[in-house]
């Protein structure tokens, strides 16, 4: 019986104090105006309200509101920042022979090419 009573005793100490520690966890948010999915090709382009736009390795869009607080732009192993001195590269086949692109990565998507890579300050990702 006072073992019961001392786990009841416990009990009620240690889960108000695990729901309070729990209520105050922050939200975490992206904050980067823009972001690439190195794995997919994907790219993200924030809008004026905190989420952001989703657009495929071609360029087509696929969802308008991405929510910023996604674990996926928070925490993905794959998603890289695109920050000033990051360029995107670009490549299409065009009659039997391969171009290439190299863009400043906040510009807009070229039509008809497709994302294969990105250059960040000496750091280069495949996709």
């Amino acid at each position: 019986m006072a073992k019961l009573i001392r786990m009841i005793i416990v009990a009620l100490v240690i889960i108000p104090a695990f729901s309070s520690w729990a209520g105050q966890e922050e939200t975490l948010r992206a904050t980067a105006l823009s972001y690439v999915d190195v794995k997919t090709g994907h790219k993200y382009i924030q809008n004026g309200n905190g989420s952001y736009k989703e657009f495929s390795r071609k360029g087509k869009l696929l969802r308008k509101n991405f929510s910023g607080t996604s674990a996926l732009l928070v925490s993905g192993k794959n998603i890289r920042p695109i920050e000033d001195k990051c360029f995107l590269v670009y490549e299409k086949m065009n009659a039997g022979v391969l171009e290439h692109k190299i863009l400043p990565g906040h510009t807009a998507h070229p039509k008809d090419w497709r994302c294969v890579g990105l250059i960040c300050m000496g750091k280069d990702f495949k996709i």
